[in-house]
Protein backbone atom coordinates (compact mmCIF):
# COMPACT_ATOMS: atom_id res chain seq x y z
CA UNK A 1 0.00 0.00 0.00
CA UNK A 2 1.09 3.81 -0.81
CA UNK A 3 2.52 5.07 2.17
CA UNK A 4 0.35 8.30 2.14
CA UNK A 5 -2.60 5.24 1.58
CA UNK A 6 -1.63 3.83 4.47
CA UNK A 7 -1.43 7.03 6.60
CA UNK A 8 -5.13 7.64 5.73
CA UNK A 9 -6.19 3.83 7.05
CA UNK A 10 -4.09 4.75 10.29
CA UNK A 11 -5.17 7.85 10.86
CA UNK A 12 -9.17 6.63 10.73
CA UNK A 13 -8.94 3.27 12.83
CA UNK A 14 -6.69 5.85 15.41
CA UNK A 15 -9.67 7.99 15.52
CA UNK A 16 -11.94 5.48 16.70
CA UNK A 17 -10.12 4.83 20.16
CA UNK A 18 -8.59 8.25 21.02
CA UNK A 19 -8.58 11.70 19.39
CA UNK A 20 -5.57 12.32 22.39
CA UNK A 21 -3.56 9.58 21.31
CA UNK A 22 -2.86 10.50 17.52
CA UNK A 23 0.00 12.63 18.05
CA UNK A 24 2.22 13.73 20.61
CA UNK A 25 0.93 17.76 20.60
CA UNK A 26 -2.49 17.01 21.48
CA UNK A 27 -4.22 18.79 23.88
CA UNK A 28 -6.38 17.86 26.83
CA UNK A 29 -8.48 20.84 26.86
CA UNK A 30 -11.83 20.55 25.10
CA UNK A 31 -11.25 21.20 21.27
CA UNK A 32 -12.06 24.92 20.25
CA UNK A 33 -15.35 25.31 18.24
CA UNK A 34 -14.56 27.26 14.95
CA UNK A 35 -16.24 30.57 16.43
CA UNK A 36 -14.58 34.21 17.14
CA UNK A 37 -12.66 34.05 20.17
CA UNK A 38 -10.18 35.97 21.58
CA UNK A 39 -6.27 35.89 22.26
CA UNK A 40 -4.92 34.66 25.15
CA UNK A 41 -6.97 32.03 25.12
CA UNK A 42 -8.08 30.92 28.56
CA UNK A 43 -6.12 27.92 28.48
CA UNK A 44 -2.84 27.01 27.75
CA UNK A 45 -2.56 25.23 24.24
CA UNK A 46 0.49 23.09 22.88
CA UNK A 47 1.01 23.04 19.26
CA UNK A 48 3.46 20.88 17.10
CA UNK A 49 4.61 22.01 13.82
CA UNK A 50 6.81 20.37 11.38
CA UNK A 51 9.01 22.72 9.52
CA UNK A 52 10.71 21.50 7.10
CA UNK A 53 14.11 23.18 7.32
CA UNK A 54 16.71 23.31 10.08
CA UNK A 55 17.68 26.31 11.83
CA UNK A 56 20.85 27.08 10.23
CA UNK A 57 18.83 29.13 8.20
CA UNK A 58 18.80 31.67 10.52
CA UNK A 59 22.49 31.93 10.52
CA UNK A 60 22.47 29.99 13.54
CA UNK A 61 21.71 32.63 15.75
CA UNK A 62 19.50 30.69 17.78
CA UNK A 63 19.14 27.06 18.83
CA UNK A 64 15.36 26.11 18.06
CA UNK A 65 12.57 28.27 16.50
CA UNK A 66 10.95 28.01 20.15
CA UNK A 67 13.40 30.70 21.72
CA UNK A 68 12.84 33.06 18.94
CA UNK A 69 12.36 36.42 20.74
CA UNK A 70 9.54 36.65 18.38
CA UNK A 71 8.22 33.66 19.19
CA UNK A 72 8.31 34.14 23.21
CA UNK A 73 6.24 37.02 22.78
CA UNK A 74 3.60 35.21 20.74
CA UNK A 75 2.92 32.87 23.11
CA UNK A 76 2.73 35.62 25.73
CA UNK A 77 0.05 37.25 23.78
CA UNK A 78 -1.97 34.37 22.48
CA UNK A 79 -1.58 31.38 25.62
CA UNK A 80 -0.18 29.33 22.35
CA UNK A 81 3.42 27.62 22.75
CA UNK A 82 4.09 26.10 19.34
CA UNK A 83 6.56 23.18 19.37
CA UNK A 84 8.63 22.94 16.11
CA UNK A 85 9.55 18.99 15.12
CA UNK A 86 12.62 19.63 12.62
CA UNK A 87 14.05 16.99 10.05
CA UNK A 88 16.89 15.32 10.30
CA UNK A 89 17.75 13.60 6.85
CA UNK A 90 20.17 16.21 4.64
CA UNK A 91 19.08 15.16 1.47
CA UNK A 92 15.63 16.27 -0.39
CA UNK A 93 15.11 12.12 -0.59
CA UNK A 94 15.19 11.82 3.14
CA UNK A 95 13.59 14.73 3.79
CA UNK A 96 10.84 13.54 1.84
CA UNK A 97 11.23 9.78 3.37
CA UNK A 98 10.96 11.55 6.56
CA UNK A 99 7.79 13.40 6.10
CA UNK A 100 6.28 10.15 4.27
CA UNK A 101 7.20 7.84 7.73
CA UNK A 102 5.51 10.55 9.89
CA UNK A 103 2.21 10.21 7.62
CA UNK A 104 2.21 6.60 7.50
CA UNK A 105 2.75 6.26 11.24
CA UNK A 106 0.15 8.51 12.47
CA UNK A 107 1.69 10.68 14.48
CA UNK A 108 1.78 13.69 12.67
CA UNK A 109 2.33 17.26 14.20
CA UNK A 110 -0.86 19.67 13.87
CA UNK A 111 0.83 21.70 10.87
CA UNK A 112 3.43 21.16 8.43
CA UNK A 113 5.57 22.84 5.87
CA UNK A 114 6.22 20.26 3.69
CA UNK A 115 9.12 21.65 1.72
CA UNK A 116 10.72 21.38 -1.85
CA UNK A 117 10.50 17.82 -1.45
CA UNK A 118 7.91 16.81 -4.02
CA UNK A 119 4.96 15.06 -2.39
CA UNK A 120 2.54 13.15 -4.20
CA UNK A 121 -0.80 11.80 -3.32
CA UNK A 122 -2.56 8.92 -5.07
CA UNK A 123 -5.15 10.83 -6.69
CA UNK A 124 -4.31 13.14 -9.85
CA UNK A 125 -5.21 16.48 -8.01
CA UNK A 126 -3.47 18.39 -5.02
CA UNK A 127 -7.52 17.71 -3.64
CA UNK A 128 -6.44 14.09 -3.09
CA UNK A 129 -4.70 15.06 -0.02
CA UNK A 130 -7.85 15.83 1.25
CA UNK A 131 -9.62 13.07 0.16
CA UNK A 132 -7.36 11.03 1.67
CA UNK A 133 -7.55 12.05 4.94
CA UNK A 134 -3.91 13.79 4.90
CA UNK A 135 -4.76 17.40 5.52
CA UNK A 136 -7.92 19.38 6.35
CA UNK A 137 -9.61 22.09 3.92
CA UNK A 138 -9.59 25.14 5.12
CA UNK A 139 -12.00 27.20 3.78
CA UNK A 140 -14.61 27.48 7.33
CA UNK A 141 -11.38 28.22 9.40
CA UNK A 142 -9.94 30.48 7.28
CA UNK A 143 -13.35 32.48 6.90
CA UNK A 144 -13.84 32.57 10.52
CA UNK A 145 -10.13 32.92 12.18
CA UNK A 146 -7.95 34.72 9.42
CA UNK A 147 -9.13 38.49 8.93
CA UNK A 148 -5.65 39.65 8.17
CA UNK A 149 -5.17 36.87 5.60
CA UNK A 150 -8.54 37.56 3.86
CA UNK A 151 -7.58 41.51 4.14
CA UNK A 152 -4.66 40.47 1.75
CA UNK A 153 -6.95 38.11 -0.64
CA UNK A 154 -9.10 40.97 -0.93
CA UNK A 155 -6.38 43.29 -1.62
CA UNK A 156 -4.45 41.00 -4.54
CA UNK A 157 -6.82 38.25 -5.99
CA UNK A 158 -3.34 36.70 -7.18
CA UNK A 159 -3.48 34.51 -3.60
CA UNK A 160 -6.69 33.42 -4.43
CA UNK A 161 -5.36 31.46 -7.89
CA UNK A 162 -2.47 30.35 -5.43
CA UNK A 163 -4.91 28.75 -2.87
CA UNK A 164 -7.83 27.65 -4.21
CA UNK A 165 -7.83 24.25 -5.50
CA UNK A 166 -9.50 22.77 -8.78
CA UNK A 167 -12.59 21.98 -6.57
CA UNK A 168 -12.27 24.93 -4.59
CA UNK A 169 -10.49 23.96 -1.37
CA UNK A 170 -8.44 25.90 0.45
CA UNK A 171 -5.46 23.09 1.51
CA UNK A 172 -2.58 25.47 2.51
CA UNK A 173 -2.12 28.85 3.96
CA UNK A 174 1.16 30.50 1.92
CA UNK A 175 3.91 32.54 2.81
CA UNK A 176 3.60 35.51 0.53
CA UNK A 177 6.85 37.35 -0.80
CA UNK A 178 7.19 39.68 -3.33
CA UNK A 179 3.33 39.98 -4.16
CA UNK A 180 3.53 43.64 -4.91
CA UNK A 181 6.51 43.90 -7.68
CA UNK A 182 7.44 40.02 -7.79
CA UNK A 183 8.20 40.26 -11.95
CA UNK A 184 10.97 42.97 -10.71
CA UNK A 185 12.18 42.17 -7.74
CA UNK A 186 15.76 43.24 -6.32
CA UNK A 187 18.39 40.33 -7.58
CA UNK A 188 21.27 39.65 -4.60
CA UNK A 189 23.06 37.22 -7.34
CA UNK A 190 24.00 37.09 -10.70
CA UNK A 191 27.40 37.22 -12.54
CA UNK A 192 30.82 38.52 -10.88
CA UNK A 193 34.04 39.10 -12.53
CA UNK A 194 37.66 40.24 -11.34
CA UNK A 195 37.46 44.01 -12.05
CA UNK A 196 41.66 44.11 -11.39
CA UNK A 197 41.95 41.98 -14.25
CA UNK A 198 40.08 43.76 -16.16
CA UNK A 199 41.93 46.79 -15.55
CA UNK A 200 44.83 45.25 -16.47
CA UNK A 201 43.88 44.18 -19.65
CA UNK A 202 42.28 47.46 -20.20
CA UNK A 203 38.91 46.05 -20.55
CA UNK A 204 35.09 47.05 -19.94
CA UNK A 205 32.84 44.88 -18.09
CA UNK A 206 31.72 42.76 -20.53
CA UNK A 207 27.88 43.03 -22.25
CA UNK A 208 27.33 41.20 -25.03
CA UNK A 209 28.41 37.40 -25.36
CA UNK A 210 30.93 38.89 -27.45
CA UNK A 211 32.53 40.64 -25.31
CA UNK A 212 32.12 37.58 -22.84
CA UNK A 213 34.18 35.70 -25.76
CA UNK A 214 36.91 38.44 -25.83
CA UNK A 215 37.34 39.23 -22.27
CA UNK A 216 37.65 35.10 -21.25
CA UNK A 217 39.78 34.18 -23.80
CA UNK A 218 42.21 37.34 -22.60
CA UNK A 219 41.94 36.24 -18.96
CA UNK A 220 43.34 32.69 -20.68
CA UNK A 221 45.96 33.65 -23.22
CA UNK A 222 47.07 37.06 -21.47
CA UNK A 223 46.56 36.12 -17.54
CA UNK A 224 46.90 32.94 -17.70
CA UNK A 225 43.73 32.37 -15.64
CA UNK A 226 43.15 28.52 -15.14
CA UNK A 227 39.43 28.61 -14.90
CA UNK A 228 38.19 31.90 -17.14
CA UNK A 229 34.63 31.04 -16.41
CA UNK A 230 33.45 28.61 -13.88
CA UNK A 231 29.70 27.27 -14.79
CA UNK A 232 28.89 25.25 -11.73
CA UNK A 233 24.96 24.37 -10.03
CA UNK A 234 24.41 28.06 -10.84
CA UNK A 235 24.89 28.07 -14.56
CA UNK A 236 25.26 24.92 -16.03
CA UNK A 237 21.95 22.55 -17.72
CA UNK A 238 20.45 21.08 -16.25
CA UNK A 239 19.86 23.57 -13.50
CA UNK A 240 19.54 26.45 -16.15
CA UNK A 241 16.34 27.78 -14.59
CA UNK A 242 19.23 29.66 -12.90
CA UNK A 243 21.90 30.67 -15.93
CA UNK A 244 22.56 33.91 -16.61
CA UNK A 245 23.53 33.54 -20.69
CA UNK A 246 20.77 31.31 -21.90
CA UNK A 247 18.22 34.58 -21.46
CA UNK A 248 20.46 36.43 -24.35
CA UNK A 249 18.48 34.08 -26.85
CA UNK A 250 15.52 35.43 -25.89
CA UNK A 251 14.02 32.73 -23.66
CA UNK A 252 14.42 29.86 -20.99
CA UNK A 253 14.95 25.89 -21.10
CA UNK A 254 12.09 25.29 -19.82
CA UNK A 255 8.38 26.23 -20.09
CA UNK A 256 8.49 30.25 -21.13
CA UNK A 257 5.83 32.66 -22.66
CA UNK A 258 6.53 34.11 -26.17
CA UNK A 259 5.23 36.93 -25.58
CA UNK A 260 4.23 38.48 -29.21
CA UNK A 261 2.04 35.63 -29.84
CA UNK A 262 1.18 35.03 -26.62
CA UNK A 263 1.73 31.19 -26.76
CA UNK A 264 3.26 28.78 -24.25
CA UNK A 265 6.43 27.28 -25.38
CA UNK A 266 8.70 25.22 -24.16
CA UNK A 267 12.81 25.98 -24.27
CA UNK A 268 14.85 22.86 -24.58
CA UNK A 269 13.66 22.15 -28.59
CA UNK A 270 13.54 25.69 -29.76
CA UNK A 271 16.48 27.09 -32.02
CA UNK A 272 17.69 29.26 -28.84
CA UNK A 273 19.03 26.70 -26.72
CA UNK A 274 20.76 24.93 -29.87
CA UNK A 275 22.75 28.14 -30.14
CA UNK A 276 23.01 28.51 -26.85
CA UNK A 277 24.73 24.88 -26.19
CA UNK A 278 26.82 25.51 -29.12
CA UNK A 279 28.33 28.50 -27.43
CA UNK A 280 29.22 26.60 -24.07
CA UNK A 281 29.88 23.55 -26.22
CA UNK A 282 32.65 26.00 -27.92
CA UNK A 283 34.04 28.12 -24.86
CA UNK A 284 34.28 24.64 -22.81
CA UNK A 285 36.00 22.97 -25.51
CA UNK A 286 38.18 26.19 -26.02
CA UNK A 287 38.87 25.97 -21.77
CA UNK A 288 37.71 29.83 -21.54
CA UNK A 289 34.65 27.92 -19.12
CA UNK A 290 34.95 24.78 -16.82
CA UNK A 291 32.09 23.11 -15.42
CA UNK A 292 32.69 23.36 -11.82
CA UNK A 293 31.77 24.07 -8.25
CA UNK A 294 34.04 27.09 -6.35
CA UNK A 295 35.23 26.68 -3.16
CA UNK A 296 35.80 29.97 -1.04
CA UNK A 297 39.52 29.58 -1.53
CA UNK A 298 38.84 29.47 -5.18
CA UNK A 299 37.36 32.54 -5.47
CA UNK A 300 39.22 34.32 -3.40
CA UNK A 301 42.44 33.58 -5.68
CA UNK A 302 43.35 34.45 -9.15
CA UNK A 303 42.70 31.17 -10.51
CA UNK A 304 38.98 32.48 -11.61
CA UNK A 305 38.03 35.20 -13.40
CA UNK A 306 34.09 34.81 -13.41
CA UNK A 307 31.28 32.96 -11.87
CA UNK A 308 27.77 32.99 -10.88
CA UNK A 309 27.76 34.78 -7.31
CA UNK A 310 26.29 37.47 -4.79
CA UNK A 311 26.60 39.82 -3.30
CA UNK A 312 28.41 38.42 0.34
CA UNK A 313 31.02 37.48 -2.43
CA UNK A 314 31.21 41.37 -3.46
CA UNK A 315 31.67 42.59 0.43
CA UNK A 316 33.78 39.68 1.86
CA UNK A 317 35.98 38.37 -0.87
CA UNK A 318 38.31 40.91 -1.25
CA UNK A 319 39.18 40.87 2.60
CA UNK A 320 40.21 37.21 1.64
CA UNK A 321 42.79 37.46 -1.27
CA UNK A 322 46.34 37.45 -1.04
CA UNK A 323 46.65 39.13 -3.89
CA UNK A 324 46.08 43.05 -2.66
CA UNK A 325 44.64 44.43 -5.83
CA UNK A 326 41.70 41.83 -5.64
CA UNK A 327 38.76 43.55 -7.15
CA UNK A 328 35.42 41.53 -7.34
CA UNK A 329 32.72 43.50 -9.63
CA UNK A 330 29.21 42.24 -10.81
CA UNK A 331 28.05 41.91 -14.60
CA UNK A 332 25.21 42.54 -15.70
CA UNK A 333 22.89 39.22 -17.21
CA UNK A 334 24.15 39.03 -21.09
CA UNK A 335 23.04 40.07 -23.87
CA UNK A 336 23.50 39.41 -27.79
CA UNK A 337 23.65 43.29 -29.04
CA UNK A 338 23.97 46.26 -26.64
CA UNK A 339 21.42 47.75 -25.51
CA UNK A 340 18.82 44.91 -25.75
CA UNK A 341 16.55 43.97 -22.23
CA UNK A 342 16.58 40.72 -21.04
CA UNK A 343 12.68 39.63 -19.88
CA UNK A 344 13.17 36.16 -19.68
CA UNK A 345 14.96 35.76 -16.07
CA UNK A 346 13.31 33.09 -14.27
CA UNK A 347 10.02 33.50 -12.64
CA UNK A 348 9.86 34.19 -9.38
CA UNK A 349 6.94 33.40 -7.53
CA UNK A 350 4.98 35.51 -5.57
CA UNK A 351 3.60 33.25 -3.06
CA UNK A 352 4.57 30.21 -1.44
CA UNK A 353 2.93 27.15 -3.63
CA UNK A 354 1.85 23.93 -2.76
CA UNK A 355 5.23 22.50 -2.29
CA UNK A 356 6.91 25.43 -0.66
CA UNK A 357 7.13 27.40 2.60
CA UNK A 358 3.26 27.21 2.56
CA UNK A 359 1.49 25.78 6.17
CA UNK A 360 -1.18 22.77 5.78
CA UNK A 361 -3.11 21.41 8.52
CA UNK A 362 -2.97 17.57 9.38
CA UNK A 363 -6.05 15.82 9.34
CA UNK A 364 -5.89 15.03 13.25
CA UNK A 365 -4.79 18.81 14.48
CA UNK A 366 -5.56 18.67 17.79
CA UNK A 367 -7.04 22.37 17.61
CA UNK A 368 -7.93 23.94 13.59
CA UNK A 369 -9.16 26.64 14.81
CA UNK A 370 -6.78 28.00 17.32
CA UNK A 371 -4.08 27.13 14.88
CA UNK A 372 -5.87 29.19 12.32
CA UNK A 373 -6.14 32.05 14.45
CA UNK A 374 -2.75 32.07 15.71
CA UNK A 375 -1.19 31.66 12.31
CA UNK A 376 -3.41 34.60 10.81
CA UNK A 377 -0.96 36.43 13.24
CA UNK A 378 1.92 36.94 10.99
CA UNK A 379 -0.27 38.35 8.48
CA UNK A 380 -0.92 41.44 10.39
CA UNK A 381 1.13 45.23 9.40
CA UNK A 382 2.37 44.60 13.20
CA UNK A 383 3.57 41.25 12.93
CA UNK A 384 4.96 42.22 9.65
CA UNK A 385 7.20 45.25 11.37
CA UNK A 386 8.27 43.25 14.52
CA UNK A 387 9.08 39.87 12.60
CA UNK A 388 11.31 42.21 10.60
CA UNK A 389 12.60 44.60 12.87
CA UNK A 390 11.54 43.68 16.37
CA UNK A 391 10.56 45.76 18.66
CA UNK A 392 10.33 49.52 18.49
CA UNK A 393 12.77 50.63 20.62
CA UNK A 394 14.19 47.98 21.99
CA UNK A 395 15.40 46.54 18.56
CA UNK A 396 14.99 49.70 16.34
CA UNK A 397 14.04 53.35 15.87
CA UNK A 398 11.85 55.16 13.28
CA UNK A 399 12.27 58.83 12.30
CA UNK A 400 9.81 60.99 10.75
CA UNK A 401 10.04 59.58 7.45
CA UNK A 402 9.62 55.82 8.48
CA UNK A 403 12.90 55.24 7.98
CA UNK A 404 14.39 52.07 10.21
CA UNK A 405 17.85 52.25 12.47
CA UNK A 406 18.54 49.47 14.52
CA UNK A 407 19.70 49.84 18.01
CA UNK A 408 23.33 48.51 19.83
CA UNK A 409 20.65 45.52 20.80
CA UNK A 410 20.97 44.03 17.48
CA UNK A 411 24.04 45.89 15.83
CA UNK A 412 26.34 44.80 19.21
CA UNK A 413 25.73 41.53 18.63
CA UNK A 414 28.75 39.29 18.23
CA UNK A 415 28.57 35.89 16.13
CA UNK A 416 30.20 32.57 17.81
CA UNK A 417 33.59 33.71 16.64
CA UNK A 418 33.57 37.19 18.93
CA UNK A 419 33.21 39.16 15.70
CA UNK A 420 30.98 41.96 15.74
CA UNK A 421 28.25 40.65 13.12
CA UNK A 422 25.15 42.62 12.05
CA UNK A 423 23.88 40.31 9.81
CA UNK A 424 23.58 37.58 13.21
CA UNK A 425 22.53 40.47 15.19
CA UNK A 426 19.09 40.88 12.87
CA UNK A 427 18.78 36.93 12.85
CA UNK A 428 19.15 36.85 16.69
CA UNK A 429 17.03 39.66 17.90
CA UNK A 430 14.57 40.26 15.14
CA UNK A 431 14.68 39.23 11.69
CA UNK A 432 12.19 36.06 11.92
CA UNK A 433 10.79 35.14 8.22
CA UNK A 434 7.80 37.17 7.52
CA UNK A 435 4.79 35.76 6.24
CA UNK A 436 3.90 38.82 4.37
CA UNK A 437 5.74 41.11 2.26
CA UNK A 438 9.33 40.09 2.66
CA UNK A 439 11.47 42.94 3.70
CA UNK A 440 14.96 43.84 2.00
CA UNK A 441 16.35 43.67 5.85
CA UNK A 442 19.74 42.42 4.75
CA UNK A 443 19.96 44.22 1.73
CA UNK A 444 19.72 47.66 3.66
CA UNK A 445 20.86 46.95 6.84
CA UNK A 446 23.67 44.71 5.74
CA UNK A 447 25.17 45.57 2.79
CA UNK A 448 27.70 47.59 1.85
CA UNK A 449 27.42 50.39 -1.19
CA UNK A 450 29.33 48.22 -3.49
CA UNK A 451 27.14 44.55 -2.71
CA UNK A 452 23.74 46.83 -2.91
CA UNK A 453 25.07 48.24 -6.46
CA UNK A 454 25.99 44.82 -7.12
CA UNK A 455 22.30 43.75 -6.89
CA UNK A 456 21.23 46.70 -9.18
CA UNK A 457 23.47 45.86 -11.74
CA UNK A 458 22.46 42.23 -11.32
CA UNK A 459 18.31 43.71 -11.18
CA UNK A 460 18.31 45.26 -14.99
CA UNK A 461 16.94 41.78 -16.34
CA UNK A 462 12.86 40.86 -15.25
CA UNK A 463 10.71 38.08 -15.82
CA UNK A 464 7.75 40.54 -17.55
CA UNK A 465 7.91 37.83 -20.57
CA UNK A 466 8.29 34.75 -18.46
CA UNK A 467 5.60 32.25 -18.26
CA UNK A 468 3.67 32.89 -14.69
CA UNK A 469 4.27 30.85 -11.95
CA UNK A 470 3.26 27.29 -11.96
CA UNK A 471 1.07 27.78 -8.72
CA UNK A 472 -0.91 30.70 -10.14
CA UNK A 473 -2.47 27.65 -12.88
CA UNK A 474 -5.34 25.50 -12.16
CA UNK A 475 -5.26 22.15 -13.75
CA UNK A 476 -8.60 19.51 -14.59
CA UNK A 477 -8.31 16.10 -13.23
CA UNK A 478 -7.61 14.94 -16.92
CA UNK A 479 -4.67 17.44 -17.59
CA UNK A 480 -3.42 16.58 -13.84
CA UNK A 481 -3.44 12.67 -14.68
CA UNK A 482 -1.76 13.61 -18.19
CA UNK A 483 1.01 15.61 -16.67
CA UNK A 484 1.35 12.71 -13.89
CA UNK A 485 2.15 10.55 -17.15
CA UNK A 486 4.48 12.59 -19.01
CA UNK A 487 8.05 12.52 -17.05
CA UNK A 488 9.92 10.72 -20.09
CA UNK A 489 11.03 13.97 -21.55
CA UNK A 490 12.19 14.94 -18.59
CA UNK A 491 14.38 12.13 -18.38
CA UNK A 492 15.58 12.33 -22.24
CA UNK A 493 16.27 15.93 -21.69
CA UNK A 494 18.26 15.61 -18.49
CA UNK A 495 21.77 14.24 -19.61
CA UNK A 496 21.37 15.36 -23.17
CA UNK A 497 21.86 19.45 -22.82
CA UNK A 498 24.68 18.85 -20.18
CA UNK A 499 25.98 16.51 -22.96
CA UNK A 500 25.66 18.73 -25.44
CA UNK A 501 27.71 21.57 -23.59
CA UNK A 502 30.67 19.38 -22.42
CA UNK A 503 30.67 17.42 -25.22
CA UNK A 504 29.80 14.10 -24.53
CA UNK A 505 26.98 14.18 -27.48
CA UNK A 506 27.87 15.43 -30.44
CA UNK A 507 26.04 18.80 -31.79
CA UNK A 508 25.00 16.47 -34.51
CA UNK A 509 22.71 14.61 -32.98
CA UNK A 510 20.71 17.98 -31.70
CA UNK A 511 17.57 16.63 -34.39
CA UNK A 512 17.12 13.51 -32.44
CA UNK A 513 17.60 14.70 -29.47
CA UNK A 514 14.21 17.09 -30.33
CA UNK A 515 12.51 14.08 -31.81
CA UNK A 516 12.99 11.75 -28.98
CA UNK A 517 11.61 15.09 -27.44
CA UNK A 518 8.39 15.00 -28.58
CA UNK A 519 8.15 11.18 -28.71
CA UNK A 520 8.35 11.64 -24.97
CA UNK A 521 5.81 13.66 -25.10
CA UNK A 522 6.31 17.43 -24.69
CA UNK A 523 4.15 18.49 -27.30
CA UNK A 524 1.05 17.45 -25.21
CA UNK A 525 2.64 19.10 -21.79
CA UNK A 526 3.22 22.69 -23.68
CA UNK A 527 -1.07 22.12 -24.70
CA UNK A 528 -1.92 21.34 -21.12
CA UNK A 529 0.09 24.62 -19.74
CA UNK A 530 -1.04 26.38 -22.80
CA UNK A 531 -4.63 25.24 -21.78
CA UNK A 532 -4.35 26.73 -18.02
CA UNK A 533 -3.05 29.94 -19.15
CA UNK A 534 -5.67 30.47 -21.43
CA UNK A 535 -7.96 30.00 -18.42
CA UNK A 536 -5.48 32.24 -16.02
CA UNK A 537 -5.99 35.01 -18.72
CA UNK A 538 -9.67 34.81 -18.33
CA UNK A 539 -10.38 34.30 -15.25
Amino acid sequence: MHALKRAAALFSAAATVCAVALMAGCNSTQVQENVTFEFPYPEHIELTWWYGYDDTYFAGAFTTLEEHPYMKRMEERTNVHMSFRRPTADTLDGLRGELESMMASGDMTDLVTQGYFGLTFEGNTIDSAIEEEIYLALNDYVDVQMPNFNALREQYSMIDRVIMTSQNNILFIPKISNIENYQNSLQTSGLVIRGDFLDELQLDVPVTVDDWYNVLTQFKVQLGVEIPLAIGSLIYAPSMSNDVFITCYGQRYELYLDSETGKVKYGAIEDGVRQYVTMMNRWISEGLAVTTDLTAEQRASDSVGAWGGNADDIMNLKSQALNSQYELVAAPDPVLNEGDKITHRSSIVPTGGATSESVYFAWECSQPAIAAKWLDQFFSEEAYMETSYGVEGEDYTLDSDGNVTFTEKVTGVTDPSGKANIRYGIAQNAFLDSFWHDPDVIIDHVYNDEAKAACQVWSQSTSEDSLVPGELLQFTDEESELLAQLDSFWNIQQGNLKGFMNGDKDLSEWDDFVSDMKEGGIDEYVAVYQSAYDRYLNS
